[in-house]
């Protein structure tokens, strides 16, 4: 049986298994527990934690209600999923879309029979073997195709993924839902090893990965480059393709020092340990001087993310059953309100007109779900588009006005995980209370 193949991956891990999927695209990780071998179930977790100096009284309590997200399982994030699992976290969710290759031997905690498997997959049945008790579950694609409120259920993200479209991504997330972010990092020509601790009041104030990004990162942002230590290969077994591939090259114990770098910032934050992280703050270690210092991170006026935190409502309701009048409602808004809102449905865009090759423009007036095809034009035959000026990502509420008390299902959504409502001084997510939470 190959490496790859998920029965071999499981039997390495026997109590482990994924069992179904979540309605925000992860998928979770049961364990069948057996007494004669299982030596994790039941451990005292709470015997081997030292008594903290100024320390919470309720230190077990806060590590019980722990609900991380690690977007990247590579050399950091893998040594960091192991970690969080032998804290006996409450909840773990593991976003990577890579596969382990040969290389990974050298900087990630693998075993040679472990090459040439989902990385995200790998960590969660790792996690869960250590930790049976902790709800863990796995995403093995792109942290940009999960859906908006994929980090809803995690109080705390630690970020350590090298590519760069994937931090912007997990960063305007954890801005937009108020969540805390850890980004662990490294420099392995200065042994460097670091990371950045992102607090979210909500304010707008406060600074994020992306405020710190130069004209350099911005081009080869805008360029797709994903900055690897292996490659592109992916959990579907294809290659991305890339402009130029700058290898992360590091000894393995640097990588390990920057997850630990990040782990002491989430128990800082968590446990409220020492001085409170205000606003944002990198803590360096360099392996040549073998000194760590501590700085501020400033807010960046001019960068490009949106600061502020939407609010989030949720509803028993299905979202393509409600009108815009209902959501309206539902983000607190009166029905005066309706013609100042705009509406964005996820994965979909209004399309006022559609065009085609002939210069032909037809009227539609509904949502079309990304990737829809739209037909051919009945007088050239070539396929219809969205005309580019008149699709909406945010549909203004001028555009709907016929449209208030039709439900979302009627003008053209069949299903879609969130809608936000846009006001004139906030944002409101609404999201379909799942039937099943991490």
């Amino acid at each position: 049986m190959s490496s790859n193949s998920p029965h071999a991956l499981t039997a390495k891990y026997p109590h482990t298994d994924p069992v179904r999927s979540l309605e925000a695209g992860w998928r979770e990780v049961a364990y069948t527990p057996d007494a004669a071998v299982d030596a994790a179930a039941g451990l005292d977790r709470g015997g081997r934690l030292p008594e903290l100096i100024d320390g919470p009284p309720n230190l077990m309590e806060r590590l019980n209600g722990l609900a991380v997200a690690v977007i990247g399982a590579g050399s950091i994030g893998m040594h960091t999923t192991d970690a969080i699992a032998r804290l006996g976290a409450g909840a773990l969710l593991i976003c990577d879309g890579r596969l382990t290759k040969p290389e990974s031997l050298l900087t990630h905690p693998i075993r040679r029979t472990e090459v040439g498997v989902s990385k995200a997959r790998l960590a969660a049945l790792r996690a869960k073997e250590i930790s049976p008790e902790s709800r863990v579950a796995y995403y093995d694609g792109p942290f940009q195709s999960l859906p908006r409120d994929a980090l809803f259920d995690a109080n705390h993200v630690i970020l350590s993924t090298d590519n760069l479209a994937a931090e912007v991504s997990v960063a305007q997330a954890c801005l937009h839902l108020g969540r805390p972010l850890v980004q662990a990092a490294l420099f392995g020509p200065a042994l460097v090893g670091q990371a950045r601790s992102f607090s979210s009041d909500g304010s707008g104030e406060g600074s994020c990965p992306v405020c710190a990004y130069t004209a350099k990162e911005w081009a080869e942002l805008d360029r797709g480059t994903r900055f690897s230590c292996e490659g592109a290969a992916t959990a579907g077994g294809s290659s991305a393709p890339e402009p130029s591939n700058i290898p992360t090259v590091s000894f393995p114990h640097l990588c390990s020092i920057s997850s630990n770098l990040a782990i002491d910032a989430l128990l800082r934050s968590c446990l409220e340990l020492g001085r409170a992280i205000d606003g944002a703050e990198i803590v360096n270690y360099c392996g040549y001087t073998g000194v760590s210092t501590r700085s501020p991170l400033a807010r960046n006026p001019s960068c490009p993310l949106e600061h502020r935190a939407w609010r989030v409502c949720t509803t028993e309701s299905a979202l393509e059953s409600l009108t815009p009048r209902d959501l309206a409602r539902i983000a607190g808004y009166r029905d005066a309100d309706l013609r100042l809102l705009s509406l964005g449905v996820e994965h979909h865009c209004f399309a006022a007109l559609v065009a085609c090759h002939c210069a032909g423009h037809g009227s539609l007036g509904r949502f079309v779900r990304d990737g829809q095809e739209l037909g051919a034009c009945s007088r050239c035959g070539a396929a219809k588009v969205l005309h580019p000026l008149h699709a909406h990502r945010d549909v203004p509420a001028s555009a709907l006005i016929r449209d208030f008390d039709r439900s979302l299902g009627a003008l053209g959504v069949a299903s879609t995980p969130t809608v936000l409502v846009r006001g004139p001084q906030a944002a409101t997510l609404i999201r379909r209370a799942p039937s099943q939470k991490v």
